[in-house]
């Protein structure tokens, strides 16, 4: 939809991915199922050549396949066991980006000087879970989380055609 100097468009989409192996009998959510994912871009040109570009991204978290805590009653041992295939899910992923962008003309030729700033408020993802003992044999489930805030200056220039 475009708004005089604005420019907005959103997507929504909904997913139920299952799968299974020869010899079960019943689906299972592949790692692909994420059941929603949203993004919005708007696009302000506020005059003068600059140009403000904004992002935002949801997908409700993947499927993967948790670890528990089990407990040797005999031994009094605890040890990561395995649970069922994909059957929990990560948490969200969100991320909202922006750029700032000049366009200018360089030996007669459509330049763009800009600064992107991906994952702007710093949303510290999570992608899997590393499962590990503390030094005292106790169980440990560690997130591993994306990158934080990358900001990236850069210059694109277009030769002709």
């Amino acid at each position: 939809m475009k708004l005089n100097r604005f420019d907005l468009t959103f997507s929504y989409g909904y997913l139920v991915t299952k799968e299974k192996d020869s010899g079960d009998v019943s689906y299972y959510p592949r790692i692909s199922d994420q059941r929603h994912t949203a993004s919005m871009a708007v696009t302000w040109m506020p005059g003068n050549k600059w140009t403000i570009y904004l992002r935002a991204f949801y997908g409700s978290g993947y499927a993967y396949t948790p670890s528990y805590v089990a407990v040797d009653s005999a031994t009094m041992i605890s040890r990561w066991v395995e649970g069922a295939k994909n059957y929990g899910h990560y948490p969200a992923y969100e991320r909202v980006d922006v750029r700032f962008a000049k366009s200018f003309l360089l030996f007669n030729n459509p330049a763009q000087v800009y600064l992107d700033i991906t994952n702007l408020f710093n949303r510290r993802n999570i992608w899997s879970y590393d499962y590990t003992y503390d030094r005292k044999g106790n169980p440990i489930a560690q997130p591993l989380t994306l990158l934080g805030i990358i900001p990236v200056i850069g210059l694109s220039y277009n030769c002709g055609s």
